[in-house]
């Protein structure tokens, strides 16, 4: 298309180095900072944003421009480990990858907030002489490996899930190295690596043989006592420093990390020199010294917001879409050459209906798919380009995300198994599945070959107690019988063994029932409702709200229950207030768009009617007819209902 090769050329084409590019919007960051990481050509670009929510979204979106436009730029991501008083182990491990690919100068631009470049490193010779690297056939004393594992702070746990884990069977070693997007499966005979393989740590079943693995610490921290941050780091790479919106970075810094932080980092930027340090400054920064320009592009609708008032920016915002109409008719009588984009082909009748009902002149309008988070206009270019999110969003200047869930991503459960024992106090009965039931007496730190590990206490008769690795946690459960006179097992004893097999025995009886039942279910033929249309993602971006990370996943893989041609089978739980009803509210219109009736059944009147009145405000701009059966309904306005389902 066009309009793609026009911004591809704005990016990559005749570009001039600037000390200084004014006025930028937080939504056009993306493209202005690749334009300026290509200009930079071979000398690589450390870009420094001044919280960690504008990293992730500047990171998130930049790949997806690198992937729209297919431009041929390494990027690396540096997280912070520390998010308050909160340890980040994941992130822990993505830090320590992007250092390790530094040390090969495996990128073009790096992404980072001020507290994440600011942040104390190992450095660059150490970490690489931590470097492990696990061939077939190589000779390394199994027991060396494990020390060195230790080492380089990988931990010991039952079973290898996320990165800077390793587990041992036997003669099998279990490790995830944060430098791999797998973990490798290492087995030995003796003291010889015997074979390597890759594997799934969701499945845990192997999916390939591997010639070599490559093991990295998964610690990067520095010392306390050597202020050796990133920027030193990377020193000898002769990088330049872009900083995003330098006073933000300065108060953030200011705020959370005092005094010694901001002086340190306004001595790590000024010796940058001169032509290796750029700075983008938003419209409320004073202007600085050196060769400077405005940003060169802008979002394509956001100044239209001025124009209304507040009242109207919470509502269906359809005066804002008969502005954008008109907008876009003065862009085309002026010359501009206009795309509007949707997600995928089924997105184009939309828009062009869309056309329709404000009288554009569709011949002027070029239709495609992009992914892009937002429009934007490129004055220089004479090209303005519009998403289905500013065409058809009930309210596009909400803060949420600006990229959509992507559905096979990976949804870590790591706490899990900890949170098994979080509701047990000390003093409560717990059972262990291995030894039956016992008296919880608190989590307890110890020392094994060397290494502090936190375990659970459980007491039995005769004061034998048995302490639980918390990775192990999931072995506990609370004690959910009579609570009045609870006699504890004795370890060994045959007690527990006779109530096991009892209960094992009732368990086959019933599970033979479920597999029967189950059976049936399974060929029976289901209802396939069809993948996500744009009025359905035009109705979920509606909600005011964004949706949780359990609600998205629950989003998520209902949807692909609803999409596979067999009944579906699955039980939401979650407490009050979780967002449970917002989703049941998502599917129940991906079953109306669908053509099909719906059904909301609540256990009590009251919540029948709070549903009923939470549908019809969700529904309100939609033509479907939403009724409540209930005893706030007469005997003659409940048959009326019943005569109209029937129909």
């Amino acid at each position: 298309m066009e309009w793609r090769k026009k911004i591809k050329e704005w990016l990559v084409n005749d570009i001039c180095t600037y000390d200084l590019v004014q006025n930028v919007d937080e939504a056009v960051l993306a493209p202005l900072l690749l334009r300026q990481a290509i200009a930079c050509k071979s000398k690589p670009l450390l870009l420094v944003l001044p919280v960690l929510s504008q990293a992730d979204r500047v990171n998130a979106e930049i790949a997806v421009w690198l992937s729209e436009f297919d431009l041929p730029l390494k990027t690396l991501y540096l997280p912070e480990t520390h998010i308050g008083n909160s340890f980040s182990p994941v992130s822990e491990a993505l830090r320590a990858r992007s250092l390790h690919e530094i040390l090969d100068c495996k990128f073009d631009l790096i992404i980072g907030s001020a507290m994440s470049f600011g942040a104390t490193v190992t450095r660059p010779e150490r970490l690489r002489e931590s470097e492990l690297l696990l061939r077939t056939g190589m000779d390394i004393p199994f027991d060396d490996l494990l020390e060195k594992l230790l080492e380089l702070d990988y931990d010991d746990e039952f079973e290898v899930n996320v990165e800077g884990e390793f587990s041992r069977r036997g003669g099998i070693i279990d490790i995830f190295s944060p430098n791999c997007d797998y973990p490798a499966r290492i087995e030995f005979w003796g003291d010889q690596i015997e074979s390597i393989r890759s594997f799934n740590p969701e499945t845990q079943r192997s999916t390939g043989q591997l010639d070599e693995y490559l093991i990295i610490s998964r610690s990067v921290l520095g010392d306390e006592d050597d202020e050796f941050d990133f920027y030193d780091f990377t020193r000898e790479l002769d990088c330049s420093l872009l900083t995003v919106f330098y006073d933000q970075c300065h108060e953030h810094l200011e705020r959370f990390s005092g005094e010694d932080k901001v002086k340190r980092f306004e001595s790590q930027v000024a010796s940058f020199k001169p032509d290796r340090l750029i700075k983008f400054q938003d419209i409320s920064e004073e202007s600085g010294s050196g060769k400077s320009i405005i940003a060169e592009c802008f979002p394509a609708v956001a100044h239209l917001k001025s124009e209304l008032p507040k009242e109207a920016l919470t509502g269906g915002m359809e005066v804002l879409r008969e502005m954008i109409a008109r907008q876009l008719s003065q862009w085309i009588d002026s010359g501009y050459e206009v795309s509007l984009l949707g997600i995928d082909e089924g997105a184009r009748q939309h828009i062009q209906s869309w056309c329709d009902e404000f009288d554009l002149d569709f011949s002027k309008i070029i239709l495609d798919t992009g992914y892009l988070p937002g429009g934007l206009i490129f004055p220089t270019q004479k090209t303005v380009f519009l998403t289905e999110r500013e065409l058809f969003t009930a309210d596009i200047f909400r803060k949420k995300s600006s990229l959509p869930v992507i559905k096979d991503a990976k949804i870590s459960s790591v706490d899990d198994e900890i949170a098994a024992c979080a509701d047990l106090d000390e003093g409560d009965y717990a059972v262990h599945l291995m030894h039956g039931i016992g008296k919880f007496s608190g989590i307890r730190e110890m020392t094994l070959r060397g290494v502090k590990r936190e375990v659970m206490v459980l007491e039995y008769r005769d004061n034998a107690q048995v302490y639980v690795p918390l990775y192990q946690a999931g072995m506990v459960s609370r004690y959910i019988g009579s609570q009045g006179k609870v006699s504890l097992d004795k370890l060994g004893g045959k007690r527990w063994m006779n109530a096991k097999v009892g209960t094992a025995r009732s368990i086959r009886d019933f599970a033979a029932d479920l597999l029967r039942f189950q059976a049936m279910r399974n060929a029976s033929k289901g209802i396939d409702f069809g993948d996500d249309n744009l009025e359905q993602r035009i109705f979920e971006d509606a909600f005011p709200f964004e949706p949780t990370a359990d609600q998205a996943r629950a989003i998520v893989e209902i949807k692909d229950d609803m999409q596979k041609q067999r009944p579906m089978d699955r039980l939401l739980c979650g407490d009050v207030g979780y967002g449970k009803t917002e989703v049941a509210i998502r599917m129940a219109f991906k079953a109306l768009s669908a053509g099909y009736q719906v059904m909301f059944l609540a256990p009590t009147t009251i919540l029948v009617q709070q549903h009923y009145y939470s549908l019809m405000e969700r529904l309100a701009e939609y033509p479907y007819t939403i009724e409540m059966l209930s005893r706030f309904r007469t005997k003659a306005e409940q048959k009326q209902i019943i005569s109209k389902l029937k129909s």
